[in-house]
């Protein structure tokens, strides 16, 4: 082959490489995108069973509302059996629900129930009513936090004047104040805080029925019982209430 021919020989033949080569790269990058495409519909098609999945795990009940359920069982099934301690339980839980200012439909039928179950009515007026020396400060600011609790419960359940055991909840308060047992306990902070509770309860009983209250004041035959009435009916003026 002459010298003059090859230059040009040369030079077709790299045109020709080129030319091949870039079709072989147009082709790579078709087919790539291709296989991209194709990882896509894959992807979604994978991920189309995990989006199903989550629409039904979604719960349909929320958490506040199946702890309400539990609770409404809870107390639907105390008997005279159930311990007293899971009896204190369900009362503070019941507590809980009192402090909210709006309740579901299952809160509202939990707290009702219970304000109106007897066996906790009856639990309450056993915390009020058994009495043990506290050992120490802690024991006695314990014991008071345990007893406001009762307290507060059998206010509430006479507070709902709808309430279909109202007189049994009432009479139940009169046998806490009329209760002088306490009176011979040796720790003077433990008696004061025991007397509170009467003071307390017997106040608010008789400012929602006067009438009861005095049913109660009738009864009364010890001096420290009616030292706690006439506390009650001058420092919170009960008597002027019900004129």
């Amino acid at each position: 082959m002459k010298a003059k021919y090859l230059i040009p020989f040369f030079v077709v033949v790299l045109g020709a490489y080129f030319a091949v080569t870039r079709n072989l790269e147009k082709q790579q990058t078709v087919e790539q995108s291709q296989k991209s495409e194709d990882l896509k519909d894959s992807n979604v098609e994978k991920n189309e069973p995990s989006t199903k999945l989550k629409e039904v795990e979604t719960p349909s009940v929320s958490a506040n509302q199946k702890k309400a359920q539990l609770l409404k069982t809870q107390i639907k099934n105390i008997s005279r059996e159930t311990s007293l301690q899971k009896k204190i339980e369900s009362i503070r839980e019941i507590l809980k629900i009192d402090q909210k200012v709006l309740k579901n439909s299952d809160e509202k039928e939990a707290y009702e129930n219970a304000l109106m179950n007897e066996e906790l009515v009856l639990a309450s007026r056993e915390v009020l009513t058994t009495y043990q020396e506290p050992k120490g400060k802690g024991e006695l600011l314990d014991g008071q936090k345990e007893r406001m609790d009762a307290a507060l419960f059998l206010t509430r359940a006479i507070e709902w004047q709808g309430n279909p055991n109202w007189n049994y909840v009432a009479d139940q308060i009169g046998e806490i104040v009329l209760d002088d047992s306490f009176h011979d306990l040796k720790s003077v902070d433990y008696k004061k805080s025991i007397a509170a509770d009467r003071i307390e309860l017997f106040a608010n009983l008789k400012d929602i029925n006067h009438d009861k209250g005095l049913e109660i004041e009738k009864r009364v035959n010890s001096p420290s019982v009616q030292k706690i009435i006439t506390f009650a009916n001058n420092f919170y003026e009960l008597n002027k209430k019900g004129k």
